[in-house]
């Protein structure tokens, strides 16, 4: 999944594009539909960027037998536009797995930038947003985001049970 904060720690040092990357990113965002929602987009801070190695091992069967596509920004190519390819992946996303933590709630870029279009437009498009607690946090005193129902129970995040529960608890997400 993407870093919801998700740029790398240099990208904002540089930024260009390719001819598909901008090709695609010039898509107008209104023209967002149902049918065009194919990804599953995964949301992380770079904090927690263990747990997404993790997520990536429990999805690659679904990914591999469905050819799903599912996305994160280590799919973005170097030369690419960074903030592009993250709108352009959230506007196709069908599914958004967000691996909560307390540094994905404390990020600006993420609460500010890349939730809204998940949390509102998306939804509307049938978008699906499925929280994972990975670490403690205020999610379910977070505006808009205790709206959305968690994989696991805030008050479990993975970072507290054994390593046993914490690989059901990722077979339950996949």
């Amino acid at each position: 999944m993407a870093k919801l904060d998700s740029h790398p720690p240099h990208a904002e040092q540089h930024a260009a594009s390719t001819t598909q990357v901008s090709s695609r990113a010039t898509m107008d965002k209104t023209e967002t539909s149902h049918s065009m929602r194919v990804k599953v987009f995964v949301g992380y801070n770079q904090c927690d960027e263990s747990w997404l190695k993790r997520l990536r091992v429990h999805l690659k069967p679904q990914e591999r037998d469905y050819a799903l596509d599912i996305w994160d920004d280590s799919k973005i190519v170097a030369g690419s536009t960074w903030r592009d390819e993250i709108d352009l992946a959230i506007q196709t996303a069908k599914v958004a797995v967000l691996l909560i933590s307390a540094d994905f709630l404390a990020s600006e870029l993420i609460i500010s930038n890349e939730l809204p279009p998940l949390l509102n437009p998306a939804r509307k498009d049938g978008a699906v947003v499925m929280p994972l607690m990975v670490g403690p946090s205020r999610f379910k005193s977070t505006q808009n985001m205790a709206k959305s129902q968690a994989v696991n129970d805030s008050s479990e995040p993975l970072i507290s049970p054994p390593n046993a529960q914490q690989e059901e608890i990722l077979v339950k997400m996949s």
